[in-house]
C-alpha cells in the first residue's frame, strides 16, 4: 500500500469506529483546522474545526437520522477523497446520504461536504435541525 493508500484506510478506521461510539472529541481531533462542513440544508458553509454550529450539527445528525449506519464507502488515495453512503430513517422516512470528506496529506478531514436524499427525508432533516439551531440561538437573542 501507498502511503496515501495508508492514510485513507486510517482515516476510515478512526471515523467509523468514532462515530459508531459517538467519540465526537476523537470526530474533533480527525478535523484539521482549516476544516469546513457543508450541509445538505444551508446554503453556508460552516468553517473552522471549532465552529459551535458544526459540533452541534455533527452530533444531531446522529440522533435525527434513526439507525444510522454506513453501508458503504470508496475512495481516492490519489486525491485523498473518501465517500460513505449512509441510511437510516427520519420522522419514518426512509433516507441515504453521502459524507464525502477531503483530507490532507496528513489525514486530517479539510472538509465534509453532506448530501441527503430523498427531497421528504431531507425535508424532515431540515425542519428538525432548523428547530434545534433555533434553540442553539435562543440564549443569545435573550441576552440582547
Amino acid at each position: 500500500m501507498s502511503t496515501r493508500d495508508d492514510i485513507v484506510a486510517t482515516f476510515l478506521e478512526k471515523w467509523k469506529k468514532a462515530l459508531h461510539s459517538h467519540d465526537f472529541e476523537t470526530i474533533s481531533s480527525l478535523m484539521h483546522d482549516d476544516f469546513v462542513f457543508r450541509s445538505p440544508v444551508v446554503h453556508q458553509p460552516f468553517p473552522g474545526k471549532d465552529n459551535v454550529k458544526t459540533q452541534h450539527i455533527l452530533r444531531w445528525i446522529v440522533e435525527i437520522v434513526e439507525g444510522f449506519h454506513y453501508v458503504d464507502d470508496f475512495s481516492s488515495a490519489e486525491n485523498l477523497s473518501v465517500g460513505m453512503i449512509f441510511a437510516g430513517t427520519v420522522k419514518g422516512l426512509d433516507v441515504q446520504g453521502l459524507d464525502w470528506f477531503r483530507l490532507a496529506p496528513n489525514g486530517k478531514i479539510l472538509s465534509l461536504t453532506v448530501m441527503l436524499r430523498p427531497y421528504s427525508a431531507t425535508t424532515a432533516v431540515l425542519k428538525e435541525m432548523g428547530s434545534r439551531l433555533e434553540a442553539l440561538r435562543a440564549p443569545s437573542k435573550a441576552r440582547l
